[in-house]
Parts: structure tokens; C-alpha cells; sequence
């Protein structure tokens, strides 16, 4: 990535504001990453550094580099939340199926499973290429109140992605979502970033080819899962038994 004289001075100056950096914590605030957080807090340095700062601590004291796919297989071996393919932009998928969620109330286990699959999401990013965001495809078919995530759950599950993986999210789509979930909706857009409600957009049709008309404009439906109106058949689209291993990651 290519910076300008001015982002080179405010670069600078956001290093020096974080100070003296761990081995592992330099490994992480690169230039790619500084300039993300600054671009979160509006080229704000002594706010990009404080937003920053709070990842590096976080990061550290949550132990995020040691989570391991063991550590979270138990909450998700139905593929409620998982990493796989690239939409035609290059950017990793993450897909969400809160309907087949089997341990909802499982806070703490949830919420280290979802910072696992961001973690793997972004481990397939290529910055040096200019792709570093994310798209984010949320499957409501199904959704009720009594498979929707609690709202302590979404809440944490927000603070950390606008906190911690800031200017990661290129595109969140969701399908099919019913009119329950557009009230549950309401209840967490509060806590939105303004930003990434821009990147949201709402797959309206309600019939099949519908809502692959308009994931075609993102994918290549030939390699995407047929329980998301894709062409790609088989166990293979998500398979808990290798994605939750070291050969799966």
C-alpha cells in the first residue's frame, strides 16, 4: 500500500502515541492496521491510538492468538457461524445461520467462537493486494424467537467488531429475514456504527430465485452451499468433522 506524505506524518505520529510495543503487538499495528483505525476515528490520531491501544490490550488479555479450533468446536458444529470461500471481489465469506444454533445461551463459548472465525476470516486476507474487508452473508431462513441470539450475546458480539476489527467489513447481506428479525433488528441498530450500517443491505425477495439473483452479484453460485441457494451439494460445504481441525484451517 502506497502512502501520501501526509498519511506517512500521521502514521508517525499514531506510533508514537501507542509507544513502546510488545514483539507480538508490533506484529499486529502494521501499517495496514494503523491506517484502518485511523480511518475509523476519521484520521483522529489521538482517538485511532486509543481505539487501537484497547485492541492491543484486548488482544493480549482475551488470548486471542491461542484460541484454537478445539477450543470452539463445541459451539458450532451445526455451521451456525464459519469462514469459507471468497466472494468475486477476492474478499473471505463469513457466513451466520442463527436457526441452527444448538447452544445459544452459551455465552462465553460463543463469543470466543466468533472471535476464532474472525480471526480465520482475516488470516485469508491479502492486504498487500488491497483486500482487507470482509463480507458477512447472515441466512435468516428459519429464524424465530426462540433460536435468535440473546441481545447480551449481539451486543458483545457488535462492541467487538466495530472495537476490535474496525474498517474490516466490506459488505454484510442478510436473506430472508423474517418480521421478527426485523424487530430484533431495531432493538441493536442503536448500537451500530452509522458506517456499518451503510455496508448492511437487506436481501428482500422472498422466493428463491430472487435472493440468488442478488447473491449472484457477489459470488460465484457454483461454489456456494446449497443450503444458501448455491449450486455446491454435499457435506463438504461445511463439515464440522474438518473444519474444527488443523487441516481444516
Amino acid at each position: 500500500m502506497l502512502f501520501t506524505v501526509d498519511d506517512s506524518k500521521q502514521l508517525g505520529e499514531l506510533s508514537q502515541q501507542l509507544g513502546t510495543l510488545s514483539e507480538e503487538e508490533a506484529k499486529y499495528a502494521t501499517e495496514h492496521t494503523l491506517r484502518r483505525y485511523l480511518k475509523a476515528r476519521k484520521n483522529n490520531i489521538s482517538k485511532a491510538a486509543k481505539l487501537l491501544r484497547g485492541t492491543l490490550d484486548w488482544r493480549k488479555n482475551y488470548g486471542v492468538k491461542s484460541i484454537r479450533a478445539e477450543d470452539v468446536a463445541e459451539s458450532g458444529p451445526t455451521g451456525k457461524l464459519y469462514t469459507m470461500g471468497c466472494d468475486n471481489t477476492g474478499r473471505p465469506t463469513l457466513f451466520m445461520r442463527p436457526a441452527v444454533d444448538t447452544c445459544r445461551e452459551a455465552h462465553d463459548l460463543n463469543i470466543k467462537h466468533l472471535v476464532y472465525n474472525m480471526e480465520r476470516a482475516c488470516s485469508y486476507l491479502d492486504e498487500a493486494n488491497h483486500i482487507g474487508k470482509i463480507i458477512v452473508v447472515l441466512d435468516c431462513l428459519n429464524y424465530t424467537s426462540s433460536n435468535s441470539p440473546p441481545l447480551k450475546s449481539s451486543k458483545a458480539t457488535l462492541q467487538i467488531l466495530q472495537d476490535h476489527y474496525p474498517e474490516r467489513l466490506g459488505k454484510f447481506l442478510i436473506l430472508s429475514a423474517p418480521w421478527y428479525f426485523n424487530m430484533f433488528f431495531k432493538a441493536i441498530s442503536p448500537f451500530i456504527d452509522p458506517d456499518t450500517r451503510e455496508k448492511i443491505d437487506f436481501v428482500a425477495p422472498k422466493d428463491t430465485p430472487g435472493i440468488r439473483a442478488e447473491l449472484e452479484k457477489h459470488f460465484d453460485m457454483s461454489t456456494f452451499p446449497d443450503f444458501l441457494y448455491g449450486d455446491w451439494k454435499g457435506e463438504e460445504a461445511f463439515n464440522a468433522a474438518t473444519y474444527y481441525t488443523s487441516e481444516g484451517e
